[in-house]
């Protein structure tokens, strides 16, 4: 077969695939099969197969390391949470310092660092530390005094500081975080001359992914960042191809794989333009991957096992050097043994049974990645260059340019979680309202208040906080009145007609912690009527088919009867059509539809219960 016949066929194996896909969509559009990412990126159903159109940099030529996060606030139980994750399979340590950002209100004391330094052979376990804002004069303090005492220096040694200064300077919108290139590059040059060739500046994407940053925004934010480090190695008399050696990076992990494999590839390919621009023969880096923290949810937790799972895979398939997994319980409180085993343990399984490592580029002429990959190449670069035109990274977050650049992106975010248009399993769609309570061993502390922040900081948030503030409001009505908040399920017809319907609205109730209550259709409104009265509920759901709402005036008859019987709270499950056309005598209070504002229906809902703030 010639090329030319080839691709008629393929051209025809197309247009038939097509023609069988609008047939399936019943009048709906093929558009409606195309999605968008929160950089406008277009998500089409079908590639074709692409040839690696920028191929990736050199990578590790073998497995992954798997990273543990410790951040005991005590000394001893820190030292023996390092020993049992590396006993455990953990192949190196992330140490987190209170005031960092995976610290998350505990963390080990900064002024602990050194005795913990110590007590770890740091020859035999890699180590990476987490610093708070403000620290690297004392960082580098301890770290020259223990290289110094070390037999052959740094030799050996594989310490990366995670010093990011500006990234600092982000979270805590201090400019006093910001390190002057002088000191920058002294620090820097004491420490290579005791020998030490780990990475000490971080170009750090998770202060802006936790703001609420797009893909493409956190990749142009590590870019900067990081070429604003290796500017400030060289104006302090360090030569570059020395100071690119001093980078690492760091990405964040999310659930959606295809993207998140895209984001870690183009990372690669971005730098590898940048030291070419700088007369550097690219080179690969050091890519370390970090799950999400804006993603988890303390609502359903073990979710959370299903996300950091979809995630790792995403940033091994995407040639991350190392991986931290959060454990499933961080948003709750401080993890356990057996969250950070779990943590740990989806890692090795993927790694080490699944074999995820022996493929070097395991995306690499898939065309949905290559095409992703592409595209935020060049949204990450034309943002990138926007960032560099305002003066550079730590320039255009002083005027807050970049705070509300990235604010922007969090709100329109916010409103597709509402919506539930971006669905959370767990949290906005299929809650679970009698789960299981899980251990940590200690509470998560309360998280500060806006008013003690500065008004440049980019503060963290999770996708899941808004539900989860409405179901706390209905924990505490629960244990205030020894009741929970119920609607009661107005059913009307059979059970075929109106079960979907009312699975939704029990799906959308319980999402703000309200269960709906009762099972049976109902021919009259009697039935109905005595069904409301026996179950107590703060309200009714009139739940049918169109067709039951359409034929005669049961429903309307319904309400007129709740209402009479003393029922407040009215609701229905129907198209805003089919209210429009059929439900008009019912004076109902809200409305359930898909589409709709859930967050903002379920506020009101708890108003009218006297659910609370």
């Amino acid at each position: 077969m010639t090329e030319h016949s080839a691709a008629i066929n393929a051209e025809e194996a197309q247009a038939e695939w097509r023609r069988l896909v609008e047939t399936a969509l019943k009048g709906r559009s093929f558009e409606s099969l195309v999605s968008q990412t929160a950089d406008g990126i277009a998500i089409q159903p079908l590639y074709d197969k692409a040839e690696p159109s920028r191929r990736a940099l050199p990578r590790r030529t073998g497995p992954w390391r798997v990273v543990e996060i410790v951040d005991h606030p005590d000394t001893a139980a820190a030292l023996a949470a390092v020993l049992e994750a590396r006993n455990g399979g953990a192949g190196g340590i992330s140490l987190a310092l209170r005031g960092s950002i995976s610290a998350r209100g505990f963390g080990l004391p900064s002024d602990h660092l050194a005795a913990i330094l110590e007590q770890i052979d740091l020859t035999r376990l890699p180590l990476r530390l987490d610093l708070p804002p403000g620290f690297a004069r004392e960082m580098f303090a301890i770290i020259h005094r223990l290289l110094a005492r070390h037999p052959g220096g740094g030799a050996g040694i594989d310490l990366d500081l995670g010093l990011d200064p500006i990234g600092d300077f982000a979270r805590s919108g201090r400019e006093e975080a910001l390190i002057p290139s002088a000191d920058l590059g002294r620090h820097v040059a004491g420490l290579k001359a005791l020998g030490l060739d780990s990475p000490i500046l971080r170009a750090d994407g998770r202060v802006h992914h936790e703001a609420g940053a797009s893909e493409a925004e956190e990749l142009a934010a590590v870019l900067a960042t990081a070429l604003s480090h290796l500017r400030a190695l060289e104006s302090a008399g360090l030569e570059l191809e020395v100071a690119r050696q001093r980078l690492g990076f760091l990405l964040v992990a999310d659930a959606d794989q295809f993207l998140a494999t895209a984001k870690f590839r183009a990372l690669r390919l971005l730098w590898a333009e940048i030291e070419a621009a700088c007369g550097l023969a690219p080179r690969s880096v050091r890519l370390d991957a970090e799950t999400a923290w804006r993603m988890t949810s303390r609502r359903d937790p073990w979710v959370n096992l299903l996300r950091n799972t979809m995630a790792a895979a995403a940033a091994a398939f995407g040639g991350a050097d190392a991986v931290a997994v959060l454990p499933h319980t961080a948003p709750l409180g401080l993890a356990d043994p057996f969250a950070r085993r779990t943590a740990r343990n989806i890692q090795i399984i993927l790694r080490d049974e699944s074999q995820l490592w022996r493929v070097a580029d395991p995306a690499g002429g898939a065309g949905g990645i290559e095409a992703l990959t592409d595209e935020l190449c060049d949204k990450a670069w034309t943002l990138f260059q926007e960032i560099e035109a305002s003066g550079g990274m730590a320039a255009m977050l002083k005027t807050g340019a970049w705070q509300v650049r990235v604010a922007a992106t969090r709100a329109r975010r916010e409103k597709a979680i509402a919506t539930r248009t971006q669905p959370l399993v767990g949290t906005s769609v299929f809650p679970l309202l009698d789960e299981t309570a899980v251990a940590v061993l200690a509470p998560a502390p309360p998280e500060p208040s806006p008013e003690e922040a500065s008004e440049l900081a980019m503060r963290p948030h999770r996708l899941a906080e808004p539900f989860e503030r409405l179901r706390d409001r209905a924990d505490r009505f629960r244990q205030r009145t020894g009741r929970e908040p119920t609607i009661f399920l107005a059913a009307i017809g059979r059970p075929a007609d109106f079960t979907a319907r009312a699975n939704f609205a029990a799906a959308l109730l319980a999402a703000g912690g309200i269960r709906l209550v009762g099972e049976a259709g109902h021919d009259d409104a009697e039935a109905v009527v005595a069904g409301f009265a026996a179950s107590g509920a703060d309200g009714a759901c009139l739940c049918a088919s169109d067709a039951d709402y359409a034929s005669g005036t049961l429903a309307t008859d319904v309400a007129r009867a709740l209402r009479e019987k003393g029922c407040g709270l009215l609701l229905a499950v129907a198209p805003p059509k089919v209210h429009q056309e059929h439900l008009g005598a019912a004076s109902l209070d809200e409305l359930l539809h898909a589409g709709l504002d859930a967050v903002a229906l379920l506020s009101r809902l708890h108003e009218r219960i006297g659910v609370g703030s």
